[in-house]
């Protein structure tokens, strides 16, 4: 047990290539995997961050989301994806911690805390949550919120399990996602920012905000750790 909190508290080996590190690395990483992280900060949408595009994309242009701005300050890939892969698929939930505070620390994410009144997470189904033992989403949520001094909300749950995403053109992940959430916002605010891990098609982020936009919110911005366009990034 001690051993585990001591873990949890202060990684004592990198989350992307395993290495010994001493006081948490550099948000989890060793200096070398640290370095290899790929920031999204070229060319990109203005509107769904998607990589390698001068303007606004074709997809968010035949599809406006709703929400208003998706930030995505990393790419998946390398380190980044081996610890996301740790976290998911070896339920190191330890992780999220050191990336929550990558993300707060990026100068592009700092100017969201005094935009968004309300961090809420992406929900995951409850057969999935059961597997897993924690939901990714809601621990960022929560460590996010916690270095801005603001409060986590659960307004959003899933209707229905859901398909994984992975394997999935556009058109079934969006197909799989369609009416997956519903919002309890008794007392509309106006800025939500969604948290979620990961952000491929968007699907799932546009799903989510949908049900906000319906229970009366009326901005809904989206961040995630990394973007993952495989139309892009591969």
């Amino acid at each position: 047990m001690l051993e585990h909190l001591s873990q949890a508290l202060f990684p004592n080996h990198c989350a992307g290539c395993e290495s010994p590190i001493a006081n948490n690395g550099r948000f989890g990483f060793c200096d070398s995997c640290y370095e290899l992280l790929s920031p999204n900060n070229g060319p990109r949408c203005g509107i769904c961050d998607a990589p390698g595009l001068p303007q606004t994309c074709k997809r968010c242009l035949d599809t406006p989301p709703a929400f208003e701005r998706l930030w995505a300050p990393y790419l998946f890939g390398g380190p980044l994806q081996q610890a996301i892969h740790r976290i998911k698929f070896a339920k190191e939930e330890f992780w999220l911690h050191g990336l929550a505070e990558l993300l707060c620390a990026n100068e592009h994410i700092q100017a969201i805390k005094e935009h968004c009144t309300h961090i809420v997470p992406v929900p995951l189904g409850k057969q999935r949550l059961k597997t897993r033992g924690f939901n990714q989403s809601a621990v960022l949520a929560r460590k996010i919120a916690q270095i801005w001094q603001k409060k986590p909300h659960y307004i959003l749950e899933r209707t229905r399990e859901t398909a994984p995403q992975s394997g999935l053109s556009q058109e079934e992940r969006e197909s799989n996602m369609a009416d997956a959430f519903k919002a309890d916002a008794q007392n509309p605010v106006e800025n939500i920012l969604l948290i979620d891990d990961v952000v491929t098609t968007g699907a799932t982020l546009k799903s989510a905000a949908q049900s906000l936009k319906k229970a009366g919110i009326q901005r809904v911005y989206a961040l995630t750790l990394a973007h993952s366009d495989p139309h892009i990034t591969k």
